[in-house]
């Protein structure tokens, strides 16, 4: 009798030891598929650093870029208000000249030396 539930135990032992090998075992099994997952994250994680670090740098490169083109664009404008300044005294003197010529040539002197002006012209072979 003591003989037979001290059979018993061994048994109930050896199932519990089944078990609990078992477990360990399922235990060890996500423990590795764990740190596959911890590792190939940390490749992740290595590779998304090394992304951010070269859109940082593209980054900054875009912004000396804009600098550079707002710069220039800055010195475009002024040279453009420049020019716009130089057409605006050119096209006085023309209207000024213009306005000279048809004086001179509605002057009595333009008229009385009409035709002494056309001999010369001739005689210079005009």
């Amino acid at each position: 009798d003591k003989l037979e539930r001290q059979a018993e135990t061994l048994e109930e032992s050896q199932r519990s030891s089944l078990s609990l090998t078992e477990k360990v075992d399922d235990i060890s099994r996500e423990n590795g598929q764990l740190e596959q997952s911890i590792e190939a994250l940390n490749l992740e994680k290595a590779h998304l650093a090394e992304q951010l670090s070269a859109l940082s740098g593209e980054k900054d490169q875009l912004a000396n870029s804009l600098a550079e083109a707002r710069a220039e664009l800055h010195k475009t404008e002024e040279t453009f208000q420049t020019m716009k300044t130089e057409n605006t005294r050119l096209a006085r003197l023309v209207t000024d000249s213009e306005t000279a010529r048809l004086a001179l040539e509605n002057s009595t002197f333009w008229r009385i030396s009409g035709p002494l002006r056309r001999l010369l012209n001739r005689l210079r072979g005009h």
